[in-house]
C-alpha cells in the first residue's frame, strides 16, 4: 500500500487536489498539485516534497510506475542534500513507497535494499512491517 505523509498535504491551493486524491481521482489530483506547485514557490521544501510524493503515489496508483518511481529517486536525492530540512519519518515513507515501485517493475534487489535502509537506519516505527514486506519480496525473487 502507498503511503501518504501525514495523511494528505493541506495548504491553500491544494486542498481541491488532495480531495480529488481522497476520492480516487487521481489524474485530477496530480493537475491540481502540480497547479499548486507552480503557483506557490514560497512554500518550504519539505512541504514541497510532500507534494511531489503526492503525485508520485497518484501516479502509481494509474500504473504510471516508472514516473512515480523517478520522482521518489528525485526526493530521496534531494533528502540525502538536505538532511538537515527532511524529517526521517518522511523519508521512510519515501522509501517504502519506491520500494514498492521497484519490485512492481522486477526490481526486487534494489525494492528489498529500500526496505533494509528503512529498517536499518531510519525508523524503527516501520521495523516490523517493512522487514515482513523485505521477506516477502526476497522470496519472489527466487
Amino acid at each position: 500500500m502507498m503511503r501518504t505523509y501525514n495523511g494528505m498535504v493541506h495548504w491553500n491551493g491544494n486542498l481541491m487536489a488532495a480531495i480529488d486524491f481522497e476520492r480516487r481521482r487521481y489524474r485530477q489530483a496530480i493537475a491540481g498539485y502540480e497547479r499548486a506547485l507552480a503557483s506557490q514557490r514560497h512554500l518550504r521544501r519539505g512541504l514541497v516534497l510532500q507534494t511531489r510524493n503526492q503525485i508520485a503515489v497518484s501516479l502509481f496508483r494509474l500504473g504510471a510506475i516508472p514516473e512515480a518511481c523517478a520522482i521518489w529517486q528525485e526526493i530521496l536525492a534531494e533528502c540525502a542534500a538536505n538532511p538537515h530540512v527532511i524529517h526521517a519519518h518522511f523519508i521512510c515513507y519515501i522509501y517504502t513507497n519506491f520500494g514498492d515501485g521497484l519490485f512492481r517493475l522486477g526490481r526486487y534487489a534494489d525494492a528489498v535494499t529500500c526496505f533494509e535502509h528503512v529498517v536499518l537506519h531510519l525508523d524503527s516505527t516501520f521495523q516490523f512491517e517493512i522487514s515482513r514486506r523485505a521477506l516477502i519480496y526476497s522470496n519472489c525473487k527466487r
